[in-house]
C-alpha cells in the first residue's frame, strides 16, 4: 500500500485519504461494480465499506448488490448510480446475476 492510501484514525473513526476515495470513485465510474476483493487487489483497500460510506456522505449514490454466484455467496458489490450525486438517500438492494 502506498503512503497516500494509508488511512488515518480521527476520533475513533477511520477516514481514508482522499486519494483512495478518488480511486474507488473512478473505478466505480469505469466498471460495472466493485467488490471488496476488487478493492483489495486494485488498491490494497481492506475496508471498502468505509470508503463507500464516505463517498455516500459526499453525496454519491451507491447501490448495493448481492452476488449470489460470487466467490463468496452473498458477497456485496457496489455500483454508482449513473450521474449519481444528489442530496437524498437512494440506497437500493439488488441482485446481480453472476
Amino acid at each position: 500500500m502506498q503512503n497516500d492510501e494509508v488511512h488515518e484514525i480521527t476520533l475513533g473513526r477511520s477516514h481514508y485519504k482522499p486519494m483512495l476515495r478518488q480511486k474507488v470513485l473512478e473505478y466505480l465510474n469505469s466498471h460495472k461494480y466493485i467488490t471488496s476483493l476488487d478493492a483489495r487487489k486494485e488498491f490494497g483497500c481492506m475496508r471498502l465499506s468505509t470508503v463507500i460510506k464516505e463517498l455516500e456522505e459526499q453525496g454519491n449514490i451507491i447501490i448495493r448488490h448481492t452476488l449470489p454466484n460470487g466467490i463468496v455467496p452473498g458477497e456485496i458489490a457496489y455500483s454508482i448510480l449513473e450521474g449519481g450525486k444528489v442530496g437524498t438517500d437512494h440506497n437500493q438492494s439488488n441482485s446481480i446475476a453472476g
